[in-house]
């Protein structure tokens, strides 16, 4: 998922998903991705900082090595986060977490956008309402519907080869949000993550 914050540059998101039995086709990888997407829109756009406006999802197959990428563009985007309140710095961020019953690799973790003051506890935290929202949303992304096929599954991966491809994963389920933020280091003005 690919967004950009009107200070801080670009913030990006990446995520796996396992199509079970199948290779979806465009029609199906477009109504997955819409998926996602509107599971952002409908639970986290209040969250985010109106800085923020999310602009496309690049889509890659990473099971073989060198894919191509093609850019999908949800219905309605770019579309700019609706959260009241000041901008919290762009290395803040709230975590989803998963992880998987089995063997390594056995985790998955997003850094989300950046969010507003409004998502501030009075001791500097996450409140309460907000976790339960990342709580409810990172149970929504584990399976993602795909019309007339076994609905598309979140995991963890790990690569290898060369080329560069995935070459071991495993299904995730959602983990406890923490109240603690995360620190992006690596998010700075001008640099995707």
């Amino acid at each position: 998922m690919k967004a950009s914050h009107s200070v801080g540059g670009a913030q990006y998101n990446i995520h796996h998903y396992e199509f079970p039995g199948y290779v979806p086709t465009t029609p199906e990888l477009e109504e997955f991705a819409q998926g996602f997407a509107d599971i952002i829109e409908e639970n986290m756009l209040g969250m985010f900082a109106p800085a923020v406006t999310f602009q496309e999802i690049e889509l890659r197959r990473v099971d073989l090595g060198d894919q191509p990428t093609s850019d999908f563009q949800p219905s309605g985007w770019p579309l700019a986060g609706t959260g009241t309140g000041s901008s919290l710095p762009v290395q803040v961020a709230a975590v989803l977490r998963w992880t998987a019953p089995t063997e390594f690799p056995r985790s998955g973790r997003t850094y989300l956008p950046t969010f507003t003051t409004s998502s501030l506890f009075s001791t500097g935290g996450l409140t309460g309402a907000a976790t339960i929202v990342l709580d409810a949303v990172a149970g929504l992304l584990e399976e993602i519907e795909v019309t007339g096929q076994v609905d598309a599954q979140k995991v963890a991966v790990h690569y290898g080869g060369d080329p560069l491809a995935v070459v071991a994963s495993n299904v995730l389920f959602q983990r406890a949000t923490s109240s603690q933020w995360g620190i992006q280091r690596r998010r700075r003005q001008g640099v995707g993550i």
